[in-house]
């Protein structure tokens, strides 16, 4: 008889186990209770600073049918570092960028996934020193994230 994977997991069991651990709730695998609020994620970002709703502009969809491939488009002409928090996701912080002192632009282009219905948030940290944000509510008809 020749030894192959299949004969070794039928042989110890270990099929069985593997099908019963596929049918566990799949938010055991991904809900991390150490996972921070969006609230704590944008509080660490603006480190004391008072947001300010101005000088960002961040180009999303209020509709999408797919959560799984959302673009996205953030500008912040002067910034040095760039947050995009998405509070009903299972990790809140979706992309952050810092820019270096020589950056030409501070823009960025890229798609994320969205898992339900929210209002994503666009953080810049500008060369003063100062937070600036833009927020978009968008609506997911079949989300994207597990």
């Amino acid at each position: 008889m020749r030894l192959t994977r299949r004969v070794l997991l039928q042989t110890t069991g270990l099929g069985v186990l593997g099908t019963l651990g596929g049918a566990l709730d799949a938010q055991q695998h991904f809900f991390d209770p150490e996972e921070p609020t969006a609230d704590e994620v944008i509080a660490e970002f603006a480190d004391g600073q008072v947001i300010e709703d101005r000088d960002v502009t961040l180009v999303l969809q209020s509709f999408v049918e797919d959560g799984y491939r959302v673009p996205v488009e953030i500008h912040a002409p002067g910034a040095r570092e760039i947050m995009l928090v998405a509070p009903a996701n299972p990790s809140k912080k979706v992309l952050s960028v810092r820019f270096g002192r020589h950056s030409a632009v501070s823009h960025v282009v890229t798609r994320m996934r969205l898992a339900a219905d929210q209002e994503v948030v666009a953080l810049a940290r500008m060369d003063n020193g100062s937070v600036v944000r833009a927020t978009q509510k968008v609506s997911v008809l079949v989300g994207g994230c597990g």
